[in-house]
């Protein structure tokens, strides 16, 4: 598929408000979280899914490269891995 210019400037516009939002998730209480670390993975993950259909040069390929792509530190991608894996037990929904 080809990226017209729209689309890539509309994936710009999600590849911010997901890392927004994966900043919110880090920073979000552990006991009683308002921001969903399985939905911010499911963002991420279906954002490098459409960006390596229309560009050849994602800049990332999987989680762990999307934090570090992104400038989060390691601490930061393991405090966001710790809370996934504690909400998917009970979250409901799809997960990539």
């Amino acid at each position: 598929m080809q990226a017209t210019d729209e689309l890539r400037y509309l994936l710009q516009f999600a590849d911010y408000d997901t890392e927004c939002y994966v900043a919110n998730v880090i920073n979000d209480c552990d006991e009683d979280p308002e921001f969903s670390a399985v939905t911010a993975n499911n963002r991420i993950k279906c954002l490098i899914k459409v960006w390596q259909e229309v560009d050849s040069n994602c800049p990332y390929t999987d989680v762990p490269a999307y934090f570090e792509a992104s400038g989060f530190s390691q601490q930061a991608y393991e405090t966001f891995e710790h809370k996934r894996k504690k909400e998917q037990q009970y979250y409901i929904g799809k997960q990539y």
